[in-house]
């Protein structure tokens, strides 16, 4: 929402002010059918006018400088509202892409983790499969010992992946 400023109305009592001090200054001086004498060298009268004059447009032209400071400033301030709005409005957008990506890259990863783990447990249970019918039970028991072993690292090493995909996450990558 953006307020507009109106130094027209704001300033319509000082406007009236200084109308009324010229109104006073004219009548002083007078007609203004003085003759070259008068104005070449002007009574002490005349230059109290002058300077009242002078001073007087120093006041409206301080309160024009005001009012035009105070326009520029809701004018910025406009445009800033404006665009933060606009980048929250970005932000927000580019989040909602980057939690779509990350959610889709989440699913994939999972489920070629599946994928893969269904494969491997197929394979270990025919080499568990292998190792039992094996005679020997100095080879049977190093064989299950082997497969059991490779269990272990295939499930820690997936966790471990899947631990570091959640640290990635976790960073926050700044969009």
């Amino acid at each position: 929402m953006t307020t507009q400023y109106l130094p027209e109305k704001r300033n319509e009592n000082v406007n009236t002010e200084v109308a009324e001090i010229q109104n006073s200054a004219s009548k002083r001086i007078g007609n203004g059918n003085r003759g070259l004498l008068a104005k070449l060298f002007p009574s002490p009268l005349d230059k109290e006018n002058a300077n009242h004059m002078l001073s007087l447009a120093k006041v409206e032209g301080g309160y024009r400088e005001k009012a035009l400071q105070i326009v520029k400033d809701a004018q910025l301030q406009s445009i800033e509202e404006m665009y933060n709005d606009w980048l929250i409005s970005g932000k927000i957008d580019i989040r909602g892409r980057r939690a779509e990506v990350v959610l889709e890259q989440k699913n994939v990863l999972e489920a070629k983790i599946m994928e893969l783990s269904n494969q491997f447990e197929d394979r270990i249970l025919q080499e568990m499969e292998r190792a039992e019918k094996l005679k020997n039970p100095m080879l049977r028991e190093k064989k299950i010992r082997m497969v059991e072993a490779s269990i272990e690292s295939y499930y820690n090493l997936t966790h471990q992946l899947q631990a570091e995909f959640q640290n990635i996450l976790n960073e926050g990558v700044k969009a």
